[in-house]
């Protein structure tokens, strides 16, 4: 049995980007088995166009932007992926603020798995302040009966992930307001 937990890390001037990662073996300190379901902008430029709302579902970590054994340059900051906050150290669970909760057990991560399949299949556009990953990550959340604000990973607030209040539509026309 595995073990569920949501992550998030800061992004820019405080405003945060969550994710959710399944660690199979619950072992916190072996991460090459974790996997990782987040949203994205599709093009990583920090400048407009962004694309469309990009997904990762149930992707391993070595090949996730948010996962901590990815060490490729995605975005071309000449940081790996796995230093988010671009010291030249590779992040820990700890440094991306990993919280479980009771209750979140296997059955729930394949409801999560499946629920963000399904939306993988949305083409939205993508915008920092949202629609974007934290209305991913809401969506499937909410999907799965869990409000983003009751979950947030430690030491943050709601606030501080732009697009948490956004629900992405599942009949592939908008985005709604929690």
């Amino acid at each position: 049995m595995g073990k569920i937990y949501i992550a998030g890390y800061e992004i820019f001037a405080g405003e945060g980007h969550a994710y959710l990662v399944y660690d199979p073996n619950e072992n916190l300190n072996s991460t090459n088995d974790q996997l990782i379901i987040r949203g994205g902008p599709q093009f990583l430029d920090p400048f407009p166009p962004y694309g469309i709302i990009d997904f990762e579902v149930a992707e391993i970590s070595a090949e996730s932007l948010d996962g901590l054994d990815n060490l490729e340059d995605a975005d071309d900051n000449h940081f790996p992926e796995n230093d988010k906050n671009e010291d030249g150290i590779v992040d820990t669970w700890a440094d991306r603020h990993y919280t479980t909760y009771s209750g979140w057990n296997d059955s729930l991560w394949n409801t999560m798995v499946a629920n963000a399949t399904e939306l993988a299949k949305i083409s939205l556009g993508y915008n920092p302040v949202g629609p974007n990953s934290n209305s991913v990550i809401n969506t499937i959340l909410n999907l799965s009966g869990i409000d983003f604000r009751d979950v947030l990973p430690v030491e943050y607030a709601a606030t501080a992930f732009p697009g948490h209040l956004d629900l992405l539509d599942s009949a592939l026309s908008s985005s709604y307001t929690a």
